[in-house]
């Protein structure tokens, strides 16, 4: 049942039994990806010749705030709802996917779901970018996305995209509202960086002396701690030992 500012329900027998807030994706089909798809006989001429494609993503609403797909959940749907449970996804994604003769499972060498799979995290990171700047704040870093530990070919595709978002999408609002990227971020559980006797230049001075390599923002901190979930995305800490 589809309820206000894309919250979507689920009811049996009148009584809702969960919730979930949903975003719709449009994306246009690269040229690279279409000349490959030409070489391949057997997927289904709808996608062989697609332009464009759907990907839908949709967060699951407990009473807390978001909630992390469980592990034995089905999180893959090509509309219908496959057996994949390979990929640990923290959230429910709907697209055309190419399925096996069972359809029960991804194909996993498919051009086709290997560019799908990519998008994933690279828009999940676009979606919490924006959820991170409304009512829903921090506890949108509830549903980053994790590399996924599988060896196939798929899952690579997926944590190329991973690394790609990590780099090159801003999703944390500093202390003066701008966005970083997940590199550019320093989370100060010291909060020295705060006090008027240390400051934030001291703070970033000391990190950067010590890991050169870092490409810090010019004020790096995060407006919002209360949310781990940014530590285990890789964002860099500053904590007392």
């Amino acid at each position: 049942m589809e309820l206000a500012n894309g919250e979507v329900g689920i009811t049996v027998n009148g009584e809702e039994k969960v919730k979930y807030l949903k975003k719709v994706f449009d994306l246009n089909v690269p040229e690279e990806v279409q000349t490959m798809l030409q070489s391949d006989r057997d997927i289904p001429e709808k996608i062989k010749y697609a332009r464009k494609a759907e990907i839908v993503l949709a967060a699951k609403i407990g009473t807390a705030g978001f909630e992390v797909i469980g592990v034995d959940e089905k999180n893959l749907y090509a509309y219908l709802p496959t057996e994949e449970k390979t990929y640990h996804i923290p959230v429910l994604v709907n697209a055309s996917f190419y399925l096996a003769a069972t359809r029960e499972n991804l194909h996993k060498d498919s051009v086709w779901n290997k560019w799908l799979i990519k998008q994933i995290p690279v828009l999940l990171v676009q979606w919490i970018a924006h959820l991170v700047t409304t009512d829903i704040g921090s506890d949108a870093y509830t549903i980053l996305p994790k590399k996924l530990n599988s060896f196939d070919s798929l899952a690579a595709n997926y944590n190329a995209g991973l690394e790609y978002a990590k780099h090159y999408i801003p999703f944390i609002p500093n202390s003066e509202g701008l966005l970083l990227t997940s590199t550019e971020a320093l989370l100060d559980f010291s909060f020295l960086s705060t006090q008027a006797f240390v400051g934030k230049i001291a703070i970033i001075n000391y990190i950067t002396q010590n890991q050169r390599d870092l490409l810090l923002a010019e004020n790096p901190f995060p407006k919002d701690l209360s949310n781990t979930k940014l530590r285990g995305f890789g964002v860099r800490s500053f904590e007392w030992r």
